[in-house]
């Protein structure tokens, strides 16, 4: 057997990599208790710690509405959260995809980033920033190669003009594709949600190793509440009805 170039085994690691990567970010979450436990933040005066995670869950939120951006100006038939294979019925080349090629994978990237910096861990930054580019740019290379295949010419032009993950804004164009908030509810719940608890979940492990108590504000509670009661609504809606199809 010839080996392989380096080039074919990134594309072929990032086919798996595509195919798992809902499964990634477990794996953040249990790296991060190691690495949170040897944090000083607790020994940060307080009003510090306060601005810093209120500065984290604004870039989250930011992170969030990046995505819900993305999927209600984006049509149907392209990649989104389907595991299996590569989907890309047409090109997307308007709106936040004539600034930046993988908006959706650079608002994970700002998601997560946060979460790190509501743990007042810069070696936690760094390292979610290390694994992501590892991680994320096999899967970028495989789904470039398959609209390269898919749409030849047409991409190239593309990839010349829209950079791949740091946005050039004075590219916009208008998306040919209204902002569907429907589309938003039915896809968007799930991450949201799951933003939120694991917010909870970094909370809670940074008060446990600094106060040896299990704490969550009750704030957060509430928030928490609110957000699982709408989670459910809206997964039953889906489920059961077409309220939410366009």
């Amino acid at each position: 057997m010839k080996p392989m170039r380096l080039h074919d085994k990134m594309i072929k690691n990032g086919h798996l990599l595509f195919k798992y990567r809902g499964q990634f970010p477990l794996l953040l979450l249990f790296a991060s208790i190691i690495i949170i436990y040897n944090t000083d933040c607790c020994q940060a005066p307080d009003n510090t710690k306060i601005t810093i995670q209120i500065l984290a869950i604004i870039i989250a939120l930011l992170g969030l509405i990046l995505r819900y951006f993305t999927i209600g100006t984006t049509p149907e038939g392209t990649s989104g959260r389907n595991r299996d294979e590569q989907i890309a019925k047409q090109l997307n080349t308007t709106g936040i995809y004539s600034i930046v090629r993988n908006p959706l994978y650079l608002a994970n990237y700002i998601i997560w980033i946060s979460i790190a910096i509501y743990s007042l861990n810069v070696i936690l930054m760094i390292l979610i920033s290390l694994v992501f580019f590892i991680y994320y740019e096999r899967i970028i290379l495989t789904e470039e190669e398959y609209l390269l295949q898919k749409f030849k010419n047409k991409y190239i032009a593309f990839c010349q003009k829209v950079p791949v993950f740091i946005p050039y804004f004075k590219n916009y164009q208008k998306s040919q594709h209204p902002l569907s908030v429907k589309k938003i509810l039915k896809q968007e719940y799930s991450t949201t949600i799951s933003t939120i608890i694991v917010f909870l979940y970094i909370d809670g492990v940074i008060h446990y190793f600094c106060n040896s108590t299990i704490y969550i504000k009750p704030i957060y509670i509430q928030i928490l509440i609110i957000s699982l009661g709408l989670t459910v609504l809206l997964k039953i809606i889906k489920t059961y009805s077409d309220i939410l199809e366009n």
